[in-house]
C-alpha cells in the first residue's frame, strides 16, 4: 500500500511545471502575506499619529485601545505554533 502511494506521487511531482507553479504560489502567498502585514502594522500604528480624520474607519482605528495591543501578543502564539508544527512533523517521521 506504501509503494502504491509513494509511486503516485514520484509520478505527480514528475508532472513538467509542477515545480514552478508551486514556486509561484508560495512567492504569491509570501508577498500577499508581506502587504497584510504592512498594511496592518499601518493602520496600526501609523494612523494613530494623523491628525483626526472625517472618516469612519480611520476615527475608528485612532480611537481603538485593544488592536495596537493585539499584533504583540500575537509573536509569542506565532513562535508556540512553529513548535508545535516542528514536533509534529518530527512524531510524523519517526513513527
Amino acid at each position: 500500500r506504501k509503494r502504491r502511494w509513494r509511486r503516485e506521487l514520484e509520478e505527480e511531482e514528475e508532472r513538467p511545471g509542477r515545480k514552478r507553479m508551486i514556486k509561484a504560489v508560495g512567492w504569491v502567498i509570501l508577498v500577499s502575506s508581506v502587504a497584510f502585514l504592512l498594511l496592518f502594522v499601518s493602520a496600526t500604528f501609523l494612523v494613530r499619529l494623523l491628525p483626526q480624520s472625517e472618516n469612519p474607519v480611520v476615527r475608528f482605528i485612532q480611537g481603538d485601545s485593544h488592536y495596537c495591543l493585539l499584533v504583540p501578543v500575537t509573536i509569542p502564539v506565532y513562535f508556540i505554533a512553529i513548535y508545535f508544527n516542528w514536533f509534529s512533523i518530527n512524531l510524523y517521521k519517526s513513527s
